[in-house]
């Protein structure tokens, strides 16, 4: 417990720990006192600065820390003869800055993760979420895979599966989307348009979609199968025959069923807790893969990984605690969370094979942008020449677990090791 001395102004913590992790050679402090706002503390201490020379040797004296223990910079390439190094964990730091309001609040806490299967990224993204948690920080993860990421959470959690929730649970009325947000999910699902689909009747048909939206959002229990109905009815020429087909086209998916329908499953969970959403269920879609030629299936997954990472946008409150937003394989829509990332306090991290960078023909350069003047970034291991040429970094000298580091506020790159 939190104690007061009778003189002196300052408090006393139980429970206060001095560790030293061998993998980055870095010293810790802890405590897990009960009266912790948020539960506890963590901290990274500084490399050579006096508190952590003088922790470092009294573990050293307490035979915590073998004198020969050190952090060997990476053998047999030149690469730390060219950049920096870095043996502390970065994310680590963000977290801390996070947790204790250090550093510019108003700058987005944002790190992108790339590198090809196997070099260490997911690791890295576990490794994170077990810190927030162990720092007490909520945390909210989109995944095709959430078997590991739960393992790392401490205390209450929710996980939803696609298959066992209800139907209507990502129903965008339920979720308390915009009007705005609605229309865009469902014309991201129209692709392709018809090649004899006039950009007249494209601009008639979205502003009509618009307005039904609206008109839905006035009912007491709006529902997707609410803005079917009004398309039909509709006496505007091909509207029905277009939109209201692809509606019912997206009805018809496996998953359609979660959009259409009425339920608050998801927006009734508590804002408290941490969530882990599996994803794994849907259909894959490569990053190579242009739009045009999803499948019936691609395009439903699309839209509804899109609705899961906006339904946990939802349960991101305004408010000073911190939170840790981890998606996986969605770049293309983590451009829409810079919005929010700047009025809450969120560490935000994607994990994906290429960089952003490699993403830029993809992405309008609106979006790109955005992302790339506020993003961190972790390159990890990459054999394809394209995706070295548009980071210029000597990616194929990356071992599992070796990463370049770029540091947004310096613009300098840094080499970390992870183990």
């Amino acid at each position: 417990m939190v104690s007061k001395p009778e003189r002196g102004r300052y408090l006393t913590l139980e429970d206060v720990r001095v560790s030293y992790k061998h993998k980055d050679d870095t010293i810790h402090l802890t405590s897990a006192d009960p009266d912790i706002p948020n539960g506890s503390f963590y901290i990274t201490l500084n490399r050579d600065t006096p508190t952590e020379e003088a922790l470092r040797e009294l573990l050293i004296e307490h035979g915590y820390i073998k004198e020969n223990n050190v952090v060997s910079k990476p053998e047999g390439t030149q690469l730390d003869s060219i950049y920096s190094y870095r043996p502390r964990n970065p994310l680590q730091d963000l977290l801390v800055d996070s947790l204790v309001g250090r550093g510019n609040v108003n700058f987005p806490r944002y790190v992108h993760i790339s590198g090809q299967p196997g070099c260490g990224k997911t690791i890295l993204a576990l490794r994170t979420v077990e810190d927030a948690s162990a720092m007490a920080i909520k945390t909210y993860i989109v995944s095709k895979d959430a078997e590991p990421y739960q393992q790392k959470l401490q205390g209450d959690f929710q996980r939803l599966n696609l298959l066992s929730l209800p139907d209507g649970a990502l129903n965008p009325y339920a979720l308390s989307l915009s009007v705005d947000t609605i229309v865009q999910v469902l014309r991201n699902f129209l692709i392709p348009v018809p090649d004899d689909y006039s950009r007249y009747h494209y601009i008639l048909h979205m502003d009509a979609l618009k307005k039904c939206v609206e008109a839905v959002m006035k009912h007491q229990e709006p529902t997707l199968d609410m803005v079917v109905d009004m398309v039909e009815a509709s006496e505007i020429e091909g509207f029905d025959t277009f939109i209201g087909r692809n509606l019912k086209m997206l009805r018809s998916t496996e998953f359609g069923r979660l959009l259409f329908n009425k339920s608050n499953y998801i927006a009734d969970i508590p804002e408290n807790q941490s969530i882990v959403f599996n994803i794994g269920d849907l259909a894959y879609v490569s990053d190579d893969l242009h739009p045009g030629s999803y499948t019936l299936a691609q395009r439903a997954a699309v839209l509804i990984k899109k609705l899961a990472i906006e339904s946990l946008n939802k349960k991101i409150t305004i408010t000073h605690r911190p939170t840790l937003f981890v998606v996986e394989e969605s770049p293309e829509f983590i451009h829409e969370m810079t919005r929010i990332l700047r009025s809450r306090n969120i560490t935000l991290i994607s994990v994906s094979q290429k960089p952003l960078a490699a993403y830029a023909s993809r992405l309008s350069p609106g979006p790109y942008e955005q992302l790339s003047s506020i993003a961190y970034e972790m390159f990890g291991g990459s054999s394809q020449r394209q995706i070295q040429e548009a980071v210029d970094l000597p990616l194929d000298k990356l071992n599992k677990g070796e990463f370049f580091w770029y540091d947004i506020n310096t613009g300098d790159t840094e080499f970390y090791k992870s183990h």
